[in-house]
């Protein structure tokens, strides 16, 4: 980290965000972090990629649902 800090600063701030520990909301805050950056980043660089914008959605909305807690709640049975 401490090379892309010196190298690229402003997208190694960025990044940080993308960081988590075990708890499964930090977990998701961090992956929807390093969609918004994906997005964001290709977007700037015009890459030739053809986004499937409505499977990104439903995928984006799912992760969403899972980090609320309204999916996905643990049973009590593997801790």
């Amino acid at each position: 980290m401490r090379l892309l800090e010196s190298l690229a600063p402003e997208e190694a701030r960025a990044l940080r965000v993308t960081l988590c520990g075990y708890d499964h909301r930090e977990a998701g805050q961090a992956l929807l972090a390093a969609i918004a950056l994906c997005r964001r980043w290709s977007a700037a660089a015009e890459a030739p990629v053809e986004r499937r914008r409505h499977a990104e959605e439903l995928a984006v909305r799912y992760l969403l649902d899972v980090v609320e807690g309204s999916i996905g709640r643990s049973t009590g049975a593997d801790g």
